[in-house]
């Protein structure tokens, strides 16, 4: 038995380890796990920082959006759309959501921010704001103001028709104008029919808007009568 022992050959138990390139392959692995992770990390992070998200919608984003039986079709091609923004395929880039109270478009905004990126505000902040530029405290001019908003690759305007009538008619049409044909992505949200904005916009931002946009209707009752 003891002469059978000596017999074995052992050698054979190094090919049960891993090699060097085995080692370096999951190494390499690990990091690129950890480079995502981070990656994801850094965005949740500008994400809830720099985005304005209302604290109710931080946590929300186009999964746990859960639309009427009606609107389907309609989430369905927001989703497909973001797809499509994604791979630079959209060839319009102005959106108009409407509907009336409680339908989901301020859901629907900020998810789109949540996979897109950019910066949300409503009506009533965007015409607050520019009007609080004219202070002789201002850091920055209406113009320098708007500008910068504009900067942002998605930038959503929520409850237009909600803010300060004679200011929303003079910065959305500047606004619509910075965005035409920039590529960048533009989304209203408001209960207003399509008529009612295409008069606070005026006739030639109505006019970009048959070109470069999109009128997406959300119908049916309040999200919140269905709990």
């Amino acid at each position: 038995m003891e002469n059978e022992i000596k017999m074995l050959n052992f050698s054979c138990i190094s090919d049960l380890q891993p090699s060097n390139d085995d080692k370096v392959d999951e190494y390499e692995k690990q990091q690129a796990e950890l480079r995502e992770q981070k990656r994801k990390e850094n965005l949740e992070r500008a994400y809830l920082e720099n985005s304005n998200i209302p604290l109710r919608y931080r946590k929300e984003s186009l999964k746990t959006y859960k639309p009427a039986a009606d609107n389907v079709k309609v989430f369905n091609w927001v989703c497909n759309y973001v797809e499509a923004v994604k791979a630079k395929k959209n060839t319009k880039n102005l959106l108009y959501i409407n509907g009336s109270y409680g339908t989901g478009k301020t859901h629907l905004g900020c998810g789109i921010i949540r996979e897109l990126g950019g910066y949300i505000l409503t009506s009533l902040e965007l015409c607050i704001t520019y009007d609080s530029c004219r202070d002789f405290k201002a850091t920055e001019t209406r113009i320098q103001f708007l500008k910068r908003l504009c900067q942002n690759k998605v930038l959503v305007i929520d409850e237009v028709g909600k803010g300060i009538e004679s200011i929303e008619k003079q910065v959305l049409p500047y606004i619509i104008n910075e965005f035409y044909g920039s590529g960048h992505l533009l989304v209203f949200l408001g209960n207003g029919s399509n008529d009612d904005f295409n008069k606070i916009v005026g006739e030639a931002s109505a006019d970009r808007m048959s070109e470069s946009g999109v009128y997406i209707p959300l119908i049916g009752e309040s999200i919140r009568k269905r709990k």
